[in-house]
């Protein structure tokens, strides 16, 4: 089983394009390894101090952060939803 989180921001009500500024200020200093897909959107493979990592994909609706490792990983995470003001969205599958 595996899961994953959507960060959806909204501005008056309405889903909002991430703020690619609090993207650049979070995500760039903690990446092991970026990729520009031929589809626009961004892909990071992010790693914390302590070895922790999570995948991480800028869509124009929202961000996709999968497969988060136990770790401090987790306060990249939430340093980027705080940043973007977003609400988070789960899922699980199997």
């Amino acid at each position: 089983m595996s899961y994953h989180l959507g960060l959806y921001r909204f501005a008056d009500g309405e889903p909002a394009e991430p703020d690619p500024d609090a993207v650049r200020a979070v995500l760039p200093p903690v990446r092991a390894g970026p990729e520009k897909d031929a589809d626009g959107t961004t892909e990071y493979w992010i790693r914390a101090a302590d070895g922790s990592e999570a995948e991480i994909g800028v869509f124009a609706e929202f961000i996709s952060v999968e497969r988060p490792q136990v770790g401090d990983v987790w306060k990249i995470i939430i340093e980027l939803t705080d940043q973007l003001r977003a609400g988070i969205l789960t899922s699980w599958t199997r």
